[in-house]
């Protein structure tokens, strides 16, 4: 065989087992139905999921339906930039880097409104005792920190999104062309249209996937509850346990039994979105899509 035969032999072959590579089988999640934690959080996970399809997709109306004063925010606007700068933003919504970094944010935005009052007090506490320490009077160095640690959080947390904004990029190139109150507004620009097509594209149809799996969960979920209970019972009723320990167990038993409770009334609730959910995706991204084309069109004039 020749050199170049083999060559090409080769090259075939690593190409085909690098494919071959990349074909692995997707990771399989298994359900979270049979743990206890998970029942005991099931209501409000529902309610929550629930609440965030319409919550993004009453942002997301409200981003495009502003589209058509988008124009009217430059001051100098060169149409060239400008339509580069709303598709590299519409591709960005849609794109994995960007939703790798939305789930990110979103994720640390939501550990941070649940616990973030609780950390911040903590950092404001630990200022005050240091100011005290240190023999300052008159001085709330706790509320500065708190209200400091929030903006800061808030500006991070902004700051990673734009980095998986392509637009950005754009933005930066020409900033100084653009002049400095267009890179601003394009900049706001920019990050709303890949927000919004990130939702219509990306985040409606992960959360309608989350949505359904926890409906299909449901029955599993209650019996889960009622076995927890159950196994509570019996471990009550063993030999050898403690009153500290019956009554530890007796509170499990009413905290399980008020998440058992609120199973099948957010099931109940959440049914009407389930029949027509489908319908109002479709909808919504044809809004969005109708929304851009009038965009561009508009820049284009």
């Amino acid at each position: 065989m020749g050199t170049r035969s083999a060559f090409v032999l080769a090259l075939g072959l690593g190409l085909s087992l690098a494919a071959c590579a990349q074909k692995g089988p997707e990771p399989q999640l298994a359900s979270s139905a049979t743990q206890p934690s998970h029942a005991a959080a099931y209501g409000d996970e529902l309610e929550h999921v629930s609440g965030r399809i319409q919550a993004r997709s009453e942002r997301a109306r409200a981003i495009f339906s502003g589209f058509f004063g988008y124009g009217k925010a430059l001051k100098a606007p060169k149409e060239t930039w400008v339509l580069q700068v709303y598709d590299r933003a519409d591709a960005a919504g849609r794109s994995s880097a960007y939703a790798a970094r939305r789930h990110e944010v979103e994720s640390a935005a939501g550990f941070f409104d649940k616990e973030g009052d609780d950390i911040a007090r903590k950092a404001g506490g630990a200022a005050d005792f240091a100011v005290k320490k240190a023999k300052c009077e008159n001085v709330n160095a706790g509320g500065a920190v708190v209200a400091t640690l929030k903006d800061s959080y808030d500006d991070k947390l902004h700051d990673r999104l734009k980095d998986g904004n392509d637009a950005m990029t754009l933005i930066d190139r020409y900033r100084e062309t653009m002049g400095k109150e267009d890179a601003a507004a394009l900049e706001k620009q920019a990050d709303e249209i890949a927000s919004a097509s990130f939702v219509v594209s990306v985040g409606l149809i992960e959360d309608r996937t989350e949505f359904r799996r926890l409906l299909a969960e449901a029955s599993d979920v209650a019996k889960t509850a009622d076995q927890y209970i159950a196994d509570e019972k019996t471990f009550q009723g063993e030999a050898g346990r403690t009153d500290a320990e019956k009554k530890a167990s007796e509170a499990r038993i009413t905290e399980m039994t008020k998440a058992r409770s609120r199973i099948q009334p957010a099931v109940e609730a959440a049914k009407p979105m389930d029949g027509k959910l489908d319908k109002d995706i479709e909808t919504i991204q044809k809004e969005y899509a109708d929304a851009f084309k009038e965009l561009r069109n508009q820049t284009k004039k």
